[in-house]
């Protein structure tokens, strides 16, 4: 499964402008779905806002389970002079979140901004 919504990634990222350099492979786990999505786009979050200031172009998701993820992003560092500014992620939360596990599945999160 290779995750490439652009449009939504690139409101705070400008990932658009981001190429395929670097890779970054990441193993998140969690006690049920709810926690698994948190720790995964929690993570995510670090690497881009306080990390490494990476930004994923594409996702892999190369093995997925009720406790595990296993995923590999393709992207490269936030270079300013490259990737606009847009509006910044300040936190992911546990309010509202749902994981809907049905024959076509749905997520929902707010972050807060």
């Amino acid at each position: 499964n290779i995750v490439q919504d652009a449009d939504t990634l690139d409101y705070s990222e400008g990932v658009k402008n981001a190429f395929k350099d670097d890779n970054l492979y990441l193993v998140v786990s969690g006690d049920d779905m709810e926690s698994l999505l948190f720790h995964f786009l929690d993570d995510w979050l670090f690497k881009f806002s306080a990390d490494i200031f990476f930004i994923p172009r594409e996702v892999k998701v190369l093995h997925i389970d009720r406790m595990l993820f296993f995923i590999c992003r393709w992207g490269e560092e936030f270079n300013l002079n490259k990737h606009p500014q847009g509006t910044e992620v300040k936190a992911i939360t546990y309010s509202a979140m749902q994981v809907h596990d049905t024959e076509k599945p749905e997520i929902f999160v707010i972050s807060d901004i």
